[in-house]
C-alpha cells in the first residue's frame, strides 16, 4: 500500500469536520436565538467559548481515529 495515497484519503475526511461546526452559529444567528441568550444574560465570551469547547470536543474523537488508523497501519 503506498503510504502517501492512504494518508491523503484519510486526511479527505478531515475538512468536512469543521464545516460542519459553522452551522450551529448561523442557524442561531437566523432565528435570533444568540440574540435571546445575550438578552437572558449570557456573555458574549461565554457565548462563543461553549461553541469553541464543543467544536474542540467533537474534533478530538476524529483526530484520534486518524491517529489510530495511522498507527494501526503503520503509516506513521
Amino acid at each position: 500500500v503506498n503510504t502517501f495515497a492512504s494518508i491523503m484519503v484519510l486526511l479527505l475526511a478531515l475538512p468536512f469536520v469543521p464545516a460542519g461546526f459553522i452551522i450551529t452559529p448561523v442557524r442561531e444567528a437566523s432565528i435570533k436565538a444568540k440574540h435571546q441568550q445575550v438578552v437572558s444574560g449570557v456573555s458574549y465570551a461565554a457565548y462563543w467559548l461553549s461553541h469553541w469547547a464543543f467544536d474542540v470536543a467533537t474534533y478530538q474523537p476524529t483526530w484520534a481515529i486518524i491517529f489510530g488508523l495511522l498507527h494501526a497501519y503503520d503509516l506513521g
